[in-house]
């Protein structure tokens, strides 16, 4: 009897690992196929900034049907003239994995630097939103409070009541990403609520990120 439990076990055992084999074969398939299909589009991608607003959209529907297929969260951000390609899920943490599996499975022939995860600006930025709104990093305020695990913060900028609440989500994520980037913004930013009026205790975007850098520091310690 105990014998024919430890077969048992040992063939259910190797079922789970030839179908997480499977799997895993599955999403590199998935991964190669968006590689090849990115090379028959590569001219374009190069070239994205010369396209009509109407070829710029079919380019990247095309790359996000693409990705949907790896996961429904994944997007990309190109940068034709400097070849560079990043990869991001929009912030959303359960897709983290995806966005770095897909970036580490580029072609080492691939000709583009490929980077996982919408990065960190060189301060100040600029940032245009609908071709009719303009922001400064420069002129955004935060204030940075420490709870546990992450920084919970409270942003001011001129402007953010003309907003509908989408647009300000939106405008804020934004610069949080080009500010801290995408992975520590996730990563390190709790809650996110806005002032209509900012007091001394209000930081510029700069000493926001090295807020961030320090607690970076202070919870990779602890850990």
């Amino acid at each position: 009897m105990f014998i024919l439990l430890i077969m048992i076990l040992a063939v259910l055992s190797c079922g789970k690992t030839e179908n997480h084999m499977d799997a895993e074969n599955k999403m590199n398939k998935k991964y190669s196929d968006f590689w090849i299909y990115f090379k028959s589009v590569e001219e374009k991608a190069e070239n994205i900034s010369k396209l009509s607003p109407q070829e710029q959209k079919e380019l990247l529907d095309g790359l996000k049907e693409k990705l949907m297929q790896i996961d429904r969260n994944l997007d990309v951000e190109l940068s034709g003239q400097k070849k560079e390609l990043f990869i991001t899920s929009g912030g959303i943490k359960n897709s983290f994995t995806s966005v770095k599996k897909l970036a580490e499975s580029a072609p080492k022939d691939l000709g583009w630097k490929v980077t996982a995860f919408k990065q960190r600006k060189e301060l100040p930025f600029t940032l245009a939103f609908d071709n009719s709104y303009f922001l400064n990093s420069g002129d955004i305020l935060f204030k940075i409070t420490e709870d546990g695990e992450y920084l919970d913060i409270v942003i001011f900028f001129d402007g953010q009541e003309e907003l509908q609440k989408d647009q300000r989500s939106q405008v804020i994520f934004e610069f949080l990403d080009g500010i801290l980037g995408e992975y520590d913004t996730e990563t390190y930013i709790g809650t996110i609520d806005t002032d209509s009026g900012p007091d001394s205790t209000f930081v510029n975007a700069e000493k926001l990120r090295e807020a961030v850098d320090d607690f970076k520091k202070k919870t990779a310690k602890i850990k």
